[in-house]
């Protein structure tokens, strides 16, 4: 079973740099109010996402509280999390 295509805007907080700003480890810190959310995402949950489309002159740093959008691949035993139009909060 796969996940059907889904989109869901997240805020985070970056806990690690990983791979030259491609990817990081993030804690979901906000989800939308309502709805169901795929590959078991919830407030809480640490996470290794890629950044897909990132503005390439943002230098992400440990404790940086971004938004995104994160979409979810896979299924529930093995998922793979993507973040879209990715900014930093100040």
């Amino acid at each position: 079973m796969e996940f059907a295509p889904n989109n869901t805007i997240i805020k985070a907080a970056v806990v690690d740099v990983l791979n030259e700003n491609d990817e990081v480890k993030i804690v979901i810190l906000e989800l939308p109010k309502a709805g169901s959310y795929p590959g078991f995402l919830s407030i809480g949950k640490l996470l290794i996402a890629k950044i897909i489309d990132a503005n390439n002159t943002i230098d992400f740093k440990v404790e940086d509280v971004i938004s995104a959008e994160i979409e979810v691949l896979g299924g529930p035993l093995k998922q793979v999390f993507l973040l879209h139009n990715v900014s930093k909060q100040f």
